[in-house]
């Protein structure tokens, strides 16, 4: 082998054994020899063997296996049910674009090796995806000024239902500290601080616009991130009720999933069973209920049941109006 490639062949084996093995899939010497020639680096068993293992002994193990079939093979850092799950979240965030998405799910697909490829990949379905390209530089700027504690600049905008951008407050220029970007149902929101109004709000950041990073540093308030999520972005947030709703016993792993380990069982018979949970008499509640109309029961509180009675009743007078002619 000549000089001039020697410093190369550690990081070619290394390049090699990412992109096509596996511990189902090994690479034998004469298959790493060939490989290499293609490359244009010619190298004897030995030299390849002392290689491999200054790879094993520096920057990952490098495994041999007489399994199925005889060769090497590297651990990936993210086994194939990790990086299928770290794609379907991309594809169905809603708050980034179906082109930034294709880009990611890409990337994160060269974790895996290249025959896990196709196991891995995950088609874009029925979501409603940002037009916003900007998401993920955004989030940079606004992760920048948090690491510093500075301020940002930005514009704030909603879109029209012909996708116009309709700037709030005619097009005035917010200035916030951020203290935190989270992700809520595939949409990301910067958390900040206005010193103007001293409170904390939420903003998506797609609909942010022209963000700016400040030079000034701000002492820091205190603020506890966990408890602002819990009480910004809990679908049932508010002043607590204890409500009380027979269900249909097909609903069962659903009303689990809504109330979590605050749901107390009540009773439970062939056909239903009744379940009470301390939450707020919000609209997402009122609708979660609705959804399950034919399905569940409420029997209290009192003022749920007349919220409730209340839409219907409306609903009603809207589709019986002598003048509610749809042609």
């Amino acid at each position: 082998m000549k000089d001039g490639t020697t410093y190369k062949l550690p990081l070619m084996l290394l390049a090699l054994l990412w992109k096509y093995s596996d511990a189902s899939h090994h690479i034998s010497m004469p298959e790493l020899q060939a490989m290499l020639e293609e490359e244009g680096i010619q190298a004897d068993r030995r030299t390849v063997s002392h290689a491999l293992r200054a790879i094993g002994d520096t920057i990952c193990p490098v495994h041999f296996t007489r399994a199925r079939k005889q060769g090497y093979y590297i651990d990936h850092l993210f086994s194939q049910s990790e990086v299928l799950f770290l794609s379907s979240l991309v594809q169905q965030a809603a708050g980034v674009s179906a082109a930034v998405s294709e880009d990611i799910a890409e990337r994160i697909g060269l974790l895996v090796s290249e025959p896990q490829k196709d196991a891995v990949e995950v088609p874009l379905v029925n979501v409603s995806k940002t037009d916003n390209e900007n998401v993920l530089k955004n989030c940079e700027l606004i992760l920048e000024a948090v690491s510093g504690r500075h301020a940002v600049q930005f514009h704030y905008y909603d879109l029209t239902v012909t996708k116009e951008k309709n700037y709030r407050g005619d097009r005035h220029r917010y200035t916030q500290i951020p203290y935190a970007v989270i992700l809520h149902q595939g949409r990301c929101y910067a958390v900040c601080y206005s010193e103007r109004h001293g409170n904390f709000a939420s903003y998506r950041v797609d609909r942010m616009d022209h963000i700016t990073v400040s030079d000034a540093v701000y002492d820091p308030v205190p603020f506890d991130l966990e408890a602002y999520c819990r009480a910004s972005f809990d679908m049932y947030r508010g002043d607590l009720r204890t409500i009380t709703v027979r269900f249909d016993l097909s609903l069962s792993e659903y009303v689990r999933d809504a109330f979590g380990d605050g749901l107390v069982i009540r009773e439970i018979d062939d056909r239903t069973f009744t379940a009470s949970a301390a939450t707020a008499l919000t609209p997402t509640l009122i609708s979660w209920l609705l959804q399950y109309y034919d399905r569940c029961t409420v029997l209290e509180p009192a003022e749920l049941i007349t919220q409730l009675t209340h839409i219907v009743d409306t609903i009603r007078h809207t589709y019986t109006k002598e003048d509610n002619h749809y042609e």
